[in-house]
């Protein structure tokens, strides 16, 4: 039977225009296609559907295709948009039937307004690490340690870890580098941002190891230190280093030199348990030591046994750069425990990758504690050591023969006690094959059952911890840190290079300390307002002047004159195929300058907004792609202006006090006063559409300073040093981040510039997880004066000074 062919009806029904939202192809029957004020069309079953965006917004959608806010009168319903007449015509040639149409429940047209979450680029980086950076200043070093660098809390910590002032910590530091940042008078990049840095440094492989460790030290309930988290060491020179904090004991377990007597028995066997457990815990959360060194185990307050996580590490980076140097016998007095195939390995000569994954496993735990214990109960180290001094023999040979004599000066020692059943399990712990080795869980048991007495199906339980299949994180192996050797040779073999080189990592992010800033000189009052646009840079002034600056070589190539008050908005706007610089000023006065090559010192056009004398002119300025100009004014009032022949189109009264700040964004007008709203405004039919912060008490309000708009946020300052995020109407974000006023904001993608009355210009980065907006701060750049304006564009922040300057700072994110 052949298989039947598409008609060529078929294939066309495919291609025909489909409601975005039923995704049914659109008829002039059954799906007749409404066009919303935004351009994109609905057909008119899904449009009374879509939900309105707040329940103060009735008569209001967002468009499923661009999400923008547009109005839609649902009393007249369907009929108060046009149908789209193209559309029909493409989609009902003649002889066509309409298509049959298939309903779609409302719950799921409602999913479609749902905003897709902000992409940041430390978004990921953020919603994990979070929780384990430490503050900055939480931790007061104290002295240094063979490999570790000691101090303690300057404050508690609360969840999960709870602990009080003064706790005792150990730093291991994961990078042998520091990450330096350079020193600049002006730039500080912000403790988080540098956290976040150095965390990004360490690449995939090593922040996934650093955060498994982490998450374990969690669950462990005990045995183990507690890892508190990532800490930065900044220092005068700006260099930082990276640490990983773990909790400090003073007391170290003592390991008795002599064999144990009958009456202590039971108090070690205690230990030895413990020991057992520790190790038990680790493999059941995927982790493994590689090595163990009699030094690595402590006493808590509580005179149980604790396994310090930060000298394992310091053990493993220890034999690291043993491999590298092929010398193993300096371990010959530090009563270190190796397992056989680590030796094996090592006395291969020198190793140029450390590569033994194959060797160390779980079963190299399960030696080590083998030998802590045999220590423990003989009272006996030297059996360690004597493993080292292997002669040029076969090692397995050498191997037999020294496991032989441990096993006889254990049995010296526990034959005719209650542990003497131990011995067997305790032999097959240090079996030369790995894989003849029983787990920790095993010895655990054993131990378990004859102090405590307890019966097999008492200690079932205890398959819930039993080790992983695999181990996800070895400590001898992990790449969280480098040996030393590593970076002599880096250091040797390509200092200058490294040195060459710093200048361009600085270039590659804004915390590198080498940003420099350029200072415009040019004006001789206040900067009031900055604007870019066909190639140059346009600043205004209270000079009444506005100076035109290249963007090439930032050079003054033009000021221009006119204006009789205060200059105290300006903004540049394309328009017609031209572009053009508007500028106001406090006596109400409108100008227009055609921007040209080469520039002309005239104006275009101007005119003054008829208002009464007592307010103080005009504040702000904004142009719409509809060719309307609008202006923020003292007395109140919105106007907007037609561009065409400068009339006065509209007036938009609602806010109580001067309007400062307007910006324009996806059909919506957005203007701030000094009454402390936000109020939105339809461009298409400028009327209101909402007003934002509206239900505050009139005692938290404060007068709105500036105003920026972007493609999933709004933000506002405020006088009280408050910044507030908004994204759909709602607001989402308010923080306090400064103790004065914020003068100057602006928002580019995820980054916000802020700048005021304290002089310092605040670099934050807007991230979003689970639905919650948060503000992180990136760096700080502190100014000789106060902050009146901010502009960034092409690597480059324009910040405007009440000094009469403009600084340049060049950065590229």
């Amino acid at each position: 039977m052949m298989a039947s062919i598409p008609s060529s009806s078929q294939d066309q029904d495919d291609d025909l225009p489909e409601c975005p939202v039923c995704l049914q192809p659109f008829d002039p029957v059954s799906a007749v296609p409404r066009v919303l004020p935004c351009g994109h069309s609905i057909c008119h079953v899904c449009l009374p559907l879509l939900p309105p965006p707040l329940a103060s917004l009735p008569n209001s959608l967002r468009c499923p295709s661009c999400t923008q806010l547009v109005p839609f009168n649902r009393q007249v319903g369907p009929a108060s948009l046009p149908k789209n007449l193209d559309l029909l015509h493409f989609t009902s040639p003649k002889g066509d039937k309409p298509s049959s149409r298939t309903q779609v429940p409302a719950s799921s047209i409602a999913k479609v307004n749902a905003q897709k979450p902000l992409l940041w680029s430390h978004q990921n980086l953020l919603s994990f690490w979070k929780n384990f950076v430490l503050p900055e200043n939480l931790v007061t070093l104290g002295e240094k340690g063979d490999g570790i660098q000691f101090g303690m809390f300057n404050a508690t910590i609360g969840s999960p870890w709870f602990c009080k002032e003064k706790q005792r910590v150990g730093l291991f530091q994961i990078k042998a580098e520091s990450l330096v940042y350079g020193k600049s008078e002006w730039f500080e990049a912000s403790f988080f941002y540098r956290m976040m840095d150095a965390i990004e440094k360490l690449g995939d492989k090593a922040r996934e190891e650093l955060g498994f460790l982490l998450e374990a030290s969690l669950r462990v309930p005990y045995g183990i230190s507690k890892a508190y988290g990532l800490w930065l060491d900044v220092n005068e020179e700006q260099s930082s280093n990276l640490y990983l904090v773990c909790e400090g004991f003073d007391e170290r377990l003592k390991f008795s030199s002599k064999p144990v007597k009958e009456d202590l028995m039971f108090q070690v066997g205690i230990v030895c348990m413990e020991l057992c457990e520790i190790i038990t815990n680790l493999h059941s959360e995927g982790i493994s030591c590689g090595c163990l060194g009699f030094d690595c185990f402590y006493l808590n307050k509580h005179r149980h046994v604790i396994l310090n996580l930060n000298d394992v590490i310091v053990l493993s980076r220890r034999l690291k750069e043993v491999s590298f140097k092929g010398d193993y016998t300096s371990f010959l007095n530090d009563e270190i425990l190796l397992a056989p195939e680590l030796l094996t390995q090592l006395q291969k000569g020198p190793i140029k990758d450390f590569s033994i994954e194959d060797s160390v496993n779980y079963s190299s735990d399960t030696w080590c504690l083998a030998c802590l214990v045999i220590t423990h109960l003989t009272g006996n180290m030297q059996f360690v050591t004597e493993l080292l001094q292997n002669p040029d023999k076969d090692f397995e040979e050498f191997y037999e023969d020294w496991k032989k004599k441990v096993v006889f000066k254990m049995e010296a020692v526990l034959t005719g006690t209650k542990f003497e059943s131990l011995m067997e399990i305790i032999e097959s712990c240090l079996s030369y094959e790995p894989q003849n080795r029983p787990h920790a869980i095993n010895l655990f048991s054993a131990f378990q059952n004859v102090i405590m007495g307890s019966h097999s199906d008492e200690v079932a339980s205890y398959d819930l911890v039993r080790p992983k299949e695999s181990s996800n994180c070895c400590l001898l192996l992990s790449n969280f840190y480098s040996v030393d050797v590593e970076t002599r040779d880096e250091r040797e073999g390509s200092e200058g290079d490294i040195l060459d080189d710093a200048g361009k990592r600085e270039k590659n992010g804004i915390a590198r300390g080498g940003n420099h800033d350029v200072t415009l000189i040019g004006h001789r009052d206040c900067v009031t307002g900055l604007a870019i646009g066909g190639g140059f840079l346009f600043s205004s002034s209270y000079d009444k002047t506005i100076n035109v600056w290249s963007l090439q070589d930032l050079s003054c190539v033009q000021t221009l004159r006119g204006h009789e008050h205060r200059i105290m908005a300006i903004i540049t706007t394309d328009h017609a195929s031209e572009s053009f610089c508007i500028s106001a000023d406090a006596g109400s006065g409108i100008f227009i300058w055609k921007i040209s090559s080469p520039l002309e010192s005239k104006v275009f056009k101007s005119w003054y907004e008829h208002n009464d004398w007592r307010y103080s002119g005009i504040h702000s300025l904004a142009f719409s792609d509809s060719g309307y100009l609008y202006t923020g004014s003292g007395d109140k009032s919105i106007k907007a202006w037609s561009f065409q022949d400068q009339s006065l189109a509209f007036t938009m009264t609602g806010h109580k006090s001067t309007v400062c700040c307007l910006s324009v964004r996806d059909g919506i007008l957005y203007s701030g006063g000094w009454d402390g709203t936000i109020r939105l405004w339809w461009l298409s039919e400028h009327t209101p559409l909402c007003v934002l912060g509206e239900n505050e008490q009139p005692l938290n309000l404060a007068p709105v300073l500036s105003l920026s708009t972007g493609t999933s946020f709004a933000a506002s300052t405020y006088e009280n040093g408050y910044i507030k995020i908004w994204r759909n109407e709602m607001l989402v974000r308010s923080e306090k981040i400064k103790t004065g006023a914020i003068y100057a904001l602006y928002l580019e993608q995820n980054w916000i510039f802020t700048g005021g009355w304290d002089k310092t210009i605040n670099i934050q980065e807007l991230s979003e997880r689970e639905s919650e907006v948060e503000i992180r701060d990136v760096a700080s750049i502190k100014c000789d004066s106060v902050i009146t304006s901010l502009l960034y564009c092409q690597g480059k922040l324009f910040v405007g000074l009440s000094n009469k300057e403009i600084k340049v700072f060049h950065m590229d994110f």
